[in-house]
């Protein structure tokens, strides 16, 4: 899969999810494009390698949900670089997934909170605070953990602004889950926050083509790997499938 269809897949999530997306994602999106060059990295193909970022301050966002009968805005922010080694499908995975509440039931809890978040969330014009965290990783050398896994809360980098209910958290537990790029991220929020229309886009053969080019991209390796120890029973019997995965 080449840069230019990477690019491709994006155009094609900023126009058919649209209606769920913020109006500044448009914006984002093109920035994401405009760092897609084609990379040289050692003897690999240079239409291959890819990096991009978006940065925390200036997320992809959706509009507000109201799933579950609260107030709640997602949004994303990652570093992606690839292809990576070993057919995995990133060098480097950091994706995080934010949930903004914009419920005041939410947003300031009397027994827990101290009244200076009261009186930061007065100060705002419209008064929204980070719940929680998703953080989606690649591990780091000698970083224990599954190579590819999933943290709750993790380090904010805009507490003044976020003041997530979970900060200051241990990095443990590292939760193994699959690889997982933008395109995929942006599926879990829609069916998650905005059903409706994931049902409506599961029907559209152009978006299904763009979230299965994103399922061949990132989660073949993974699945290979798990399949390969469920089916190989004399493998299997000399280590544990979470053992196999682990990175050290």
């Amino acid at each position: 899969m080449s840069v230019a269809e990477i690019a491709q897949d994006f155009r094609f999530l900023e126009r058919l999810a649209r209606h769920v997306l913020d109006s500044d994602a448009s914006v984002v999106l093109e920035l994401v494009i405009a760092q897609l060059k084609p990379q040289h990295a050692g003897g690999r193909s240079r239409d291959l390698c890819w990096d991009f970022e978006i940065p925390p301050r200036r997320p992809l966002r959706f509009r507000t949900s109201n799933e579950e009968g609260a107030n709640l805005r997602p949004d994303v922010y990652c570093r992606l670089i690839g292809p990576g080694e070993s057919g995995w499908p990133f060098q480097r995975q950091e994706l995080v997934i934010r949930i903004w509440s914009l419920e005041n039931r939410l947003n300031f809890r009397p027994d827990m909170d101290s009244q200076a978040v009261s009186r930061w969330l007065r100060q705002q014009d419209t008064p929204s605070r980070v719940i929680y965290r998703l953080h989606f990783d690649r591990a780091n050398k000698n970083q224990r953990g599954t190579v590819f896994h999933l943290q709750l809360g993790g380090n904010p980098v805009q507490d003044e602004t976020e003041k997530c209910w979970l900060s200051g958290m241990p990095d443990l537990p590292r939760i193994p889950f699959h690889p997982l790029d933008l395109i995929l991220a942006c599926e879990l929020i829609i069916a998650n926050f905005f059903h409706d229309t994931f049902l409506e886009l599961s029907k559209d053969p152009t978006w299904r083509g763009v979230v299965k080019r994103a399922e061949s991209r990132t989660l073949k390796r993974y699945y290979e790997i798990c399949h390969s120890y469920l089916t190989n029973e004399s493998a299997n019997k000399q280590v544990t499938l979470l053992r196999s995965m682990w990175n050290v």
